[in-house]
C-alpha cells in the first residue's frame, strides 16, 4: 500500500491506495509505521517526503473498515493512528507533507505531523468527521488548534468546511503552495536546503519547538538552552573559525 524511493539524503514516502483515494486502513497505517521506524534508524537519510499517488494526498480514514468495527476496535483503530502520528512528529529526521489533492480527515492529520506542508493549487483540506457523527480522533482537534488558534479549529470541525491552499497558507497550515507538476521536485529541493546543515541541529530545533510549545515560557527558555549547549562543540566551533575566515578574508 506504500511506495518508497531513496534520493540519499531524501526518502520519499507515496501512499499507494490510488483507487480509494489512498483513504487509510489498518494494514496501511502499520505498513507506514515499519517503514518509518526503519528510516528513523537510517543514518543517511536525512528528509522524508510523504505525498499520496493520484488524485489525493489522503482523502481520510477508510469508512468501509469502519463498518465492520466494535467501539473497541474502533479505540484500537485511533491509537494506531496516534502512534503513526506521533511518531512522525518526534522524529530525528526533517518530514515534509507535500500534499496533492484532498486532505482530509485522517489525511489532514498525517499531513499535520509532519514539520512542513507544501501543496499544489488545487488542494482541499478538513475535516468532515462530524458529518458521520464523529470527530478528529487522533490528534486533528489538538494539532490543527495548535496553528490556526482555538476559535479558527471549531470553525473548521464543527462546520466540516473544506478549505483551499490558498486558505490553508492564510492560515499558516501550510508554507508553499506549488504548481501540480513541480509539487515533488519542490519538495526535494526543501528537504535539500534543510539537509545541508546539521543533523542534529535539525532535530535538537524541532524538539526545542515541539516540545517547548506544551510547556510555561520559563521552563521552555531553559530547555532552550540546554539543547543550545549540548550542541556547542569542537565542529561547530570550526565552522565558526571557517565563517570568520571567509568574512575577513572578503574585508581585505
Amino acid at each position: 500500500m506504500i511506495d518508497i524511493n531513496i534520493e540519499k539524503p531524501i526518502a520519499i514516502i507515496g501512499l499507494n491506495r490510488e483507487q480509494k483515494l489512498n483513504a487509510l486502513n489498518t494494514r496501511l497505517y502499520l505498513e507506514l509505521y515499519n517503514i518509518l521506524q526503519q528510516l528513523e534508524i537510517n543514518k543517511e537519510i536525512c528528509a522524508i517526503i510523504i505525498t499520496g499517488k493520484g488524485r489525493a494526498f489522503s482523502a481520510g480514514a477508510d469508512i468501509y473498515e469502519f463498518y465492520s468495527m466494535t467501539q473497541q476496535a474502533f479505540a484500537e483503530f485511533l491509537k494506531i493512528a496516534r502512534m503513526v502520528y506521533d511518531f512522525i512528529e518526534n522524529m530525528n529526521k526533517l518530514v515534509i507533507s507535500a500534499v496533492n489533492g484532498y486532505c482530509l480527515g485522517g489525511g489532514f492529520e498525517l499531513a499535520l505531523a509532519g514539520d512542513l506542508i507544501i501543496a499544489t493549487k488545487d488542494a482541499l483540506f478538513g475535516f468532515p468527521e462530524i458529518t458521520l457523527g464523529l470527530i478528529p480522533g487522533s490528534g486533528g482537534t489538538q494539532r490543527l488548534a495548535r496553528i490556526v488558534g482555538r476559535n479558527k479549529a471549531k470553525e473548521l470541525i464543527l462546520t466540516a468546511k473544506f478549505i483551499t491552499a490558498e486558505e490553508a497558507l492564510s492560515l499558516n497550515i501550510i508554507s508553499k503552495i506549488v504548481d501540480k507538476e513541480l509539487f515533488l521536485e519542490e519538495a526535494k529541493k526543501l528537504a535539500n536546503n534543510v539537509c545541508k546543515f546539521s543533523a542534529d541541529a535539525i532535530y535538537k530545533a524541532k524538539r526545542a519547538i515541539n516540545e517547548g510549545i506544551e510547556s510555561p515560557l520559563s521552563v521552555s527558555l531553559s530547555y532552550e538552552i540546554e539543547l543550545a549547549v549540548n550542541l556547542f562543540n569542537d565542529n561547530v566551533k570550526k565552522k565558526i573559525e571557517e565563517f570568520i575566515y571567509k568574512k575577513e578574508k572578503r574585508s581585505m
